[in-house]
């Protein structure tokens, strides 16, 4: 008995040292972007005086809803910001892992399943929904590094049985995003209801809301107002992804994947069927009220909620059970199982990246489903050509995904590829990392040289990997470190004077600190707010001259028309002065260039390269 003590022991080290080089290797830092940018709401609790005018927060904004901001704002004061968020990533990115180990042990999975199903969230996609807009478990910090930890542990909780610990769970996460705890609230309240019919008793909040709608209390008097037409024109252009029927076709082959595999996961594990189909049903349920109220009847309240996010779920539980079900599912001896095995790896490899030969995919795993299931008698060349076929598309499939990433990765890294990039397209393509993994696993299992080889090549990725984890490019580095240090340009612009930097709104809020003219993310809450949809659209109007030279100097860049960075292409000098001159136009503009009229100062920061940029600020009073 001790004997097997000490070898499950052994297994659980060595299972987690793969799984830690997987997450190291495949999730590197790469510092503030995206959503994490707006999360710079801290900065309205740090400088009220400044970003109370800036447009993100002039009408208001959904931070009231959570107490994200301040409490970002409390560590960022006292550690800051660069530290406090890499600092505060790897808890909740862990937690998540730690919260789907639970459940797919307290399910019967074995030890290497859970492992692969762990290693899976590691190296796969976390994108969900639609436009490649949100995923779980982001690389920097929002509010859904809190909220989603908290949502899980709240599911393991009531499927412990310990309700009264699970609801309080689910309060949390309500504090930290409402938004991402809301679908999670309906999936436990579908576990409980079929576990006690009782629980139905909680229906009773639904005429509680229609109460607060009709008393006029927000967030609640919205499930009351639609969108007029302005506002909905700018929902759609801005916020598009809140509207499931405009999602592109990939992101629905990717939603019905992850609810079949999760179902696939339901009938081989009977301990976890019945939370694992009602986060399916649910899933589907939620979307499709999505679809009707958002959409089609263009509900205020029903479009914020984006109840559509109990995807996240669904495709978190997707990826961890994904290696186990088609590990269950083959059968050596059996060809129409490893047809289906080989078309849903295609799949796989193709919705992970959202790639435009998923629905052709999809229909053939379809296919290669009915074949499986009906056991209609085919001829054995045929089985045998299918699997070939499927096989070479399999293999195409993630070679033409490989190239396309590698594509993409080499021009987001100015033209270069490190060995930690090359890792990371490695580590990130399943159909390598994953068998990899289930390699490493089974020669822990020999013992011996097998072991010990795996072991020095695990522990040396390891090494590897926490050398390089941390990638964030100069400008962000210095973007992060400068959150409390004064600028020069402070001195010339007044503390609530607009600056337009094209797409710099970080660098406008945490190192000028001052408020943005105009920044496409600024339209990232319009939904929530009808006076920011309609300013947000004003200023596009006045700045889309701008936007125009840009898409077209890019698109001449692009052919080679004028491919010398050196020469400036965008924007012309008339351009900023149409900007400048429009009613409510920008105070300042700052540029890489100077133009002919309206410099007042300029500034090279030193981000340690060797070559520092330099930024000219232009008075919009001068240039007019």
């Amino acid at each position: 008995m001790a004997q097997e003590t000490d070898t499950r022991r052994t297994f659980v080290v060595f299972a987690v040292l793969p799984v830690a080089a997987a997450w190291l290797l495949a999730r590197p830092y790469i510092g503030l972007r995206h959503d994490g940018e707006l999360y710079r709401a801290v900065m309205l609790h740090l400088r009220p005086e400044v970003l109370s005018q800036d447009l993100f927060f002039q009408f208001g904004s959904q931070d009231r809803y959570t107490i994200v901001a301040p409490l970002l704002a409390t560590l960022y004061r006292h550690f800051g910001m660069g530290e406090s968020q890499m600092v505060l990533i790897a808890p909740g990115q862990l937690a998540v892992l730690w919260a789907a180990l639970l459940l797919l042990r307290r399910w019967g999975v074995d030890a290497i399943g859970c492992t692969l199903g762990v290693a899976a969230i590691c190296v796969m996609s976390h994108n969900y929904g639609g436009w490649n807009i949100f995923s779980f478990s982001e690389r920097f910090v929002t509010g859904r590094v809190f909220a989603e930890p908290l949502a899980l542990a709240a599911l393991v909780a009531i499927e412990r049985r310990r309700a009264r610990l699970g609801l309080a769970a689910l309060a949390a996460a309500m504090l930290f995003h409402p938004l991402v705890a809301i679908p999670v609230v309906v999936f436990a309240w579908g576990v409980l209801v079929a576990r006690d019919r009782r629980w139905a008793w909680a229906l009773v909040g639904v005429p509680v809301v229609v109460a607060l709608a009709l008393a006029g209390i927000p967030p609640f008097a919205a499930l009351l107002q639609t969108f007029d037409a302005k506002w909905l024109e700018a929902v759609q252009k801005a916020n598009g992804q809140v509207l499931v029927l405009s999602w592109p076709r990939e992101d629905w082959v990717t939603l019905f994947f992850d609810c079949a595999v999760v179902w696939a996961a339901s009938r081989l594990f009977p301990a976890g069927k019945l939370l694992l189909r009602v986060a399916v049903i649910a899933t589907l349920a939620l979307v499709a009220i999505s679809a009707v109220g958002a959409d089609l009847l263009h509900n205020v309240l029903l479009t914020q909620v984006q109840v559509w996010r109990a995807h996240w779920v669904t495709h978190l539980l997707s990826l961890a059970f994904l290696p186990v079900v088609l590990w269950r599912t083959l059968n050596r001896d059996d060809l129409r199982s490893q047809i289906l095995v080989l078309s849903v790896m295609a799949l796989a490899v193709a919705t992970n990246v959202r790639y435009d030969s998923g629905t052709m995919l999809a229909v053939w795993t379809a296919l290669a489903l009915w074949l499986y299931a009906s056991q209609s008698p085919v001829e054995m060349r045929l089985l045998k050509a299918a699997r070939l076929a499927t096989g070479i598309a399999l293999v195409g499939t993630a070679v033409l995904v490989l190239v396309a990433t590698a594509g993409q990765l080499y021009a987001a890294r100015g033209n270069t590829l490190s060995p930690s990039n090359i890792l990371l397209l490695l580590m990130t393509m399943p159909v390598l990392s994953l068998p990899l993994m289930f390699v490493l696993l089974r020669a822990q299992r020999r013992g011996g040289a097998a072991a010990a080889g795996a072991l020095a090549l695990v522990v040396a990725g390891i090494a590897f990997a926490t050398a390089h984890w941390d990638q964030r490019p100069v400008w962000t580095r210095y973007i992060e470190s400068h959150l409390f240090q004064q600028h020069p340009f402070e001195k010339i612009i007044g503390p609530t004077q607009q600056v337009l930097w094209w797409e710099q709104l970080a660098a406008v809020w945490a190192v000028l600190h001052r408020p943005s003219y105009y920044s496409g993310q600024q339209g990232a809450g319009l939904l929530f707010n009808r006076e920011t949809a309609l300013e947000h659209r004003r200023r596009g109007g006045v700045t889309g001259v701008i936007q125009m030279q840009r898409d077209a100097c890019d698109v001449m860049r692009a052919v080679g028309f004028n491919a010398d960075p050196n020469i400036p292409c965008w924007p012309t000098e008339s351009a900023v002065e149409h900007v400048c001159s429009a009613p409510a136009g920008p105070d300042f503009i700052i540029l890489d260039r100077p133009l002919m009229r309206g410099v007042v100062a300029k500034w090279s920061p030193e981000l340690g390269t060797g070559s520092n940029p330099t930024y000219y600020l232009h008075d919009c009073k001068q240039i007019r």
